[in-house]
């Protein structure tokens, strides 16, 4: 057990501060005029799971109506945020990349060791964890500061609300502001806080220990509430993964159970509300009136669940061994899937897919040819980042998207923001945890008795997004020459009409008509 003490984020008991241009004091109080100042809420996907509630859901966006080309790409994959049309990518290499949302080109980069996990974007700020958390400039990627942990555990990605940036390190819950000055922090009296990104929504900050889940008012760290369940059959209720992070609406909380379930508390009073139980994977994306998750033993599919009832409202036809986190918009659901050969559902190989939000049936799909990162969604683009090598992150638009950017270039800036998830080596889906969790993807057991549960409508399918990232000044051709003739431009997708889009495929039609053009 590590032993863990008291500590303040900046003193030098326990983390320590490296400021680049900006000096910051230990503790510093804030006034009211300081208050007055608190920054909007950043829009995009700011964060892991897209805003500071976590809920992977953007009402507002509209991703990829149908299978297309993507409209740019870069030459590395990684975990991303998109926010004021600039896309913060975080590879697996300690690097962040700072790219034009429109069009892809690279607008900075900074190496930043032990950086591995999913930014936050708010303040003029790109925060990202790893071995400590570092502050950058969003402008031009300089380091304004940094907290180094006196601890050898990673610390988690980071989320923002306000003014300030939320982070657990160590056990403790930090609140800092945009020049790393020390708000509060929270450490509960008995039991170390798990290592996640915690949830934020409607003035609340949710985090959870082994065997309690606590929400703490944003502006001073006080108690919300706590709650606490001495008659759970589970001494250790709640999930410690990095990908089981807590997420929020503004009147609800779901948290990962250690028994693969989920339990829904009220927002306001912390009173468990209901459970949905049967291996459910820990992320998920979260509406109003639904819950889609990835479900599952050995092999996962997607499913849809009454947030009200409990129920099970349909499941996916498409399945594999492992899975990207869902993400979803008002009228889909996008996920990855990788199956590799033991898949029930007779597929192989890695593929993404848009589903219907309200029945799971399969818009589109399309075979990534590689492992991917979670995705992401932002002004109207789809974010897919795939593994192999340094990866690639691919932008993907509806045509109906790119065509109305095209007839107003003057509103592209605001129009074109791209978002991207990113899998895990294993083809499991990469949460905020990827790293600590890769194997939970592949841990289900095979035979799923909630998968005969599910309403008529059971067509959808789950697939794991690939994300390739080229600098889009960078030509494709390196690609295309790997693969010369190929693909005629389908594979067999369960499903589908017509089968399934290869990516290599779209991606040699979409430069074929620029040579053309």
């Amino acid at each position: 057990m590590v032993e863990r003490s008291r500590r303040n984020v900046l003193a030098s008991t326990g983390l320590s501060i490296a400021a680049v241009g900006l000096l910051s004091t230990a503790g510093t109080a804030r006034n009211a005029s300081d208050d007055d100042e608190a920054a909007v809420e950043p829009t995009g996907w700011s964060s892991l799971g897209g805003s500071p509630g976590n809920t992977s859901y953007v009402p507002d966006e509209r991703g990829p109506a149908e299978a297309a080309a993507p409209v740019w790409e870069y030459n590395r994959g990684g975990w991303v945020a998109v926010v004021d049309g600039t896309v913060y990518l975080v590879s697996d290499v300690g690097e962040v990349h700072a790219l034009d949302a429109d069009d892809g080109t690279r607008e900075w980069q900074a190496n930043i060791d032990g950086v591995d996990n999913a930014p936050a974007v708010a303040h003029e700020t790109v925060y990202v964890g790893g071995d400590g958390l570092t502050a950058l400039d969003a402008a031009t990627g300089d380091v304004r500061w940094t907290l180094d942990p006196d601890s050898d555990l990673s610390v988690p990605a980071p989320n923002v609300a306000g003014d300030l940036v939320f982070v657990v390190i160590d056990g403790v819950l930090y609140a800092a502001d945009a020049e790393g000055d020390e708000r509060w922090q929270f450490e509960p009296s008995d039991e170390p806080l798990h290592e996640q990104s915690v949830a934020i929504a409607d003035g609340a900050v949710i985090a959870a220990s082994e065997s309690q889940l606590f929400a703490l008012e944003v502006d001073d760290g006080s108690e919300r509430w706590t709650y606490s369940d001495s008659g759970d059959s589970l001494s250790d209720q709640f999930n410690p993964a990095a990908a089981a992070y807590p997420i929020a609406t503004d009147d609800l909380v779901v948290a990962a159970r250690n028994d693969d379930g989920l339990t829904l508390h009220d927002l306001q009073t912390g009173e468990e509300r209901s459970r949905i139980d049967g291996f459910q994977r820990p992320e998920g994306a979260v509406t109003p009136d639904q819950l889609y998750s990835a479900k599952g033993m050995h092999n996962y599919y997607l499913s849809g669940t009454d947030l009200e009832t409990g129920d099970q409202l349909w499941t996916s036809e498409a399945e594999g061994e492992g899975t990207t986190p869902p993400i979803a918009d008002e009228d889909r659901v996008y996920t990855g899937i990788a199956s590799y050969g033991t898949s029930e559902d007779g597929d192989e190989g890695d593929r993404f897919f848009g589903f219907d939000a309200d029945d799971g049936s399969i818009d589109w799909q399309i075979d990534a040819g590689g492992r991917l990162w979670p995705l992401a969604l932002a002004d109207g683009t789809l974010y897919v980042g795939t593994r192999s090598g340094d990866g690639k992150l691919f932008a993907f638009r509806s045509e109906r998207t790119t065509d109305d950017a095209a007839e107003d270039e003057e509103s592209d800036d605001s129009g074109s923001g791209d978002d991207e998830e990113a899998t895990d080596d294993d083809g499991d889906e990469a949460s905020e945890g990827e790293r600590s969790d890769a194997e939970n993807g592949d841990d289900g057991t095979s035979g799923d008795p909630d998968r005969n549960e599910s309403s008529e409508s059971e067509t959808s399918d789950d697939t794991e997004s690939d994300e390739t990232s080229e600098n889009a000044t960078e030509s494709e051709s390196d690609d295309d020459a790997d693969e010369s003739d190929g693909m005629p431009g389908f594979t067999a997708g369960a499903g589908v009409a017509g089968g399934a889009l290869t990516l290599e495929w779209l991606r040699r039609q979409a430069t074929d008509g620029e040579r053309e053009a």
